[in-house]
């Protein structure tokens, strides 16, 4: 099984909350500034996908040390009622 994560929002929503967030991602990640502003303005966004439970879950941990609310989801088959 997969996972997707994904970072719904800042746990500090000022923009000073948000500015450190992504000050943090980019200096760890190296990925624009203007563009992870971009994304976290927009909301929920996908940082990584694809990726197994042990990856999922060190994502988990760091970007919620960073200051991010963060969901893992499952991208495995979802169950099959009978009626």
């Amino acid at each position: 099984m997969s996972f997707h994560v994904f970072i719904e929002r800042a746990t500090d929503p000022t923009p000073a909350g948000q500015a450190r967030l992504v000050a943090e991602m980019h200096a760890r990640f190296r990925l624009p500034e203007a563009q992870l502003a971009q994304y976290l303005a927009a909301g929920r966004f996908r940082v990584k996908s694809g990726v197994d439970e042990e990856t999922a879950r060190r994502y988990l941990a760091e970007l919620t040390a960073m200051g991010a609310v963060v969901t893992v989801d499952s991208t495995g088959p979802l169950p099959i009622e009978l009626d």
